[in-house]
């Protein structure tokens, strides 16, 4: 009876189980050599073993023992151990991360960035494993046997139902194994070729897209109906092709080698997101660096249209003589010349009649011109109030009301500054770029109460163990316009590192 702290074969001793199906078991130990945590899966003689089971895991233990492929998990013995029972014991690193089941069971949803990042990753695995002579196929690729590792890098686990020989040629038939959903019509004949695993892999991207298993959408003519369940509506329709030439019933239709699926994936960039016309956020970008500059929401919404307003009022008074000059040479030469001796009279009779009250008016006019030049002055004490206003706004609206920010990302580390108006002191808080794991564009209507608006960035604490992950984010007062392009430009950005 295999239980927790056992140790077997003299050298692993098991730490707890973390997985079983009808026919083997999986669990963590520690090699007590290097004491460095390992994975063992065990295979009992009888019971429900079959002899296919066997040969299946004798296999699995031979091929991964000659693979090298960094993102595979490295093969490190096979024992076989009598227990009460005769078991068989394969020995791999341990990897720590989440397999891709894992996060989709946590409500984790993957936009295109994150699914090209994944499909990109395994088809390089892909190329690998089937460029070998013979090649190498999974037979067996779903999101329970992908692992997301903490290393933020993705890593093919489960070799249980690999085989190491395409039958397109021979014709010859194999163990039928997989998962129903995730395999092709052709595999479930015993006719794996490189292209069955194409098809697994399509089929792993829809679940990630739609967050349901392909065996639980509908099915027209044998293909997957899939694009009304996608979670966003920003996929490419280029991307959705992509996928649905890999899903193919037809294998003649379906790309034909990883190669060839890799290259029509990276032949074309993820489209630009459309920029926003008369934002004030300006986005600066090269391969090696992106930055976000957006000025605060008080000089967005306060300043600068104030400014905009007295640059436009001499144009507005200048305008305005315009449109009375217009009216006085609209009118006829009579009225016209009425007008003009009219006011050259009284500019000359009335000094003569009242000098007095002509003396008096220039005096007024001198006393307002000098008035006006002290407006800021004699406006302080009505101004006051207004400001003390203003201020309290700024002060329940919060530190980013009346903050500029700037955010910028680099291969390395992403950081977020703020500073406050008419301040030197600069506030920052950020963390390891490829720490990243979600970037989202979340707008005030919709923002739980939990939650603040804005770009919300959730990246891996560096003591994940305790506190899991950690959230920052920026641009709360933006529109939602302004946040889905910002995250789509992001995105677009950490997708090519």
């Amino acid at each position: 009876m295999l239980e927790t702290g056992s140790v077997l074969n003299n050298r692993y001793q098991l730490q707890g189980q973390i997985g079983e199906n009808p026919v083997r078991q999986t669990w963590l130990a520690e090699d007590l050599q290097d004491e460095q945590l390992v994975v063992i899966k065990l295979l009992p003689f009888g019971g429900p073993m079959q002899w296919d089971d066997l040969k299946l895991f004798e296999r699995e233990a031979k091929i991964l023992r000659e693979l090298d492929c960094s993102q595979i998990p490295k093969y490190r013995d096979y024992f076989s151990i009598e227990r009460e029972a005769l078991w068989f014991g394969l020995v791999e690193d341990y990897i720590p991360g989440f397999s891709l089941k894992q996060l989709l069971e946590k409500g984790q949803q993957f936009n295109e960035a994150k699914a090209r990042q994944i499909a990109r990753s395994l088809l390089e695995i892909l190329v690998y494993l089937h460029d070998r002579q013979p090649p190498v196929l999974h037979r067996d690729l779903k999101p329970s046997n992908l692992l997301w590792g903490e290393d933020n890098s993705l890593y093919l686990l489960d070799f249980g139902a690999v085989q190491n020989r395409s039958t397109a040629a021979g014709g010859q038939t194999f163990t039928v194994v997989g998962t129903y959903g995730y395999t092709p019509i052709e595999q479930f004949g015993g006719q794996a070729v490189p292209a069955s695993d194409l098809y697994a892999l399509g089929a792993t991207l829809i679940h990630l897209l739609t967050g349901t298993a392909p065996s639980d959408l509908p099915q027209k003519e044998m293909r997957i109906q899939w694009r009304d369940r996608i979670h966003s509506s920003s996929i490419s329709p280029r991307f959705l092709q992509w996928i649905e030439r890999l899903t193919e019933p037809a294998l003649e239709k379906r790309f034909s080698s990883a190669k060839e699926a890799l290259l029509a994936l990276t032949a074309y960039k993820m489209p630009d997101a459309r920029p926003i016309a008369n934002t004030g956020v300006r986005l600066f970008k090269s391969p090696e660096r992106l930055e976000i500059q957006i000025p605060s929401e008080l000089e967005l919404s306060v300043l600068r249209p104030l400014g905009r307003f007295l640059a436009k009022l001499p144009k507005v008074i200048i305008q305005a003589i315009a449109n009375l000059g217009k009216h006085f040479i609209a009118l006829s030469p009579r009225v016209q010349a009425s007008i003009l001796g009219v006011t050259f009279g009284a500019a000359i009779i009335l000094p003569i009649l009242f000098p007095g009250l002509s003396l008096s008016l220039a005096r007024i006019g001198s006393d307002l011109i000098f008035a006006f030049t002290l407006l800021p002055f004699w406006l302080l004490p009505l101004l006051i109030p207004q400001l003390l206003i203003l201020l309290l706004v700024c002060a329940m609206k919060g530190k980013e009301y009346y903050s500029s920010t700037r955010v910028f990302f680099d291969k390395h580390n992403f950081e977020i500054e703020r500073q406050p108006f008419g301040s030197n002191r600069v506030y920052r808080l950020g963390g390891k770029t490829p720490d990243i794991q979600k970037v989202s564009a979340v707008n005030e209507s919709v923002a739980d109460p939990y939650s603040d608006p804005g770009i919300i960035i959730a990246y891996k604490s560096r003591l994940a163990v305790l506190f899991g992950m950690k959230k920052t984010g920026f641009g709360r007062y933006l529109s939602e316009a302004e946040l889905i392009w910002l995250q789509q430009e992001i995105e677009n950005w950490l997708e090519l590192q």
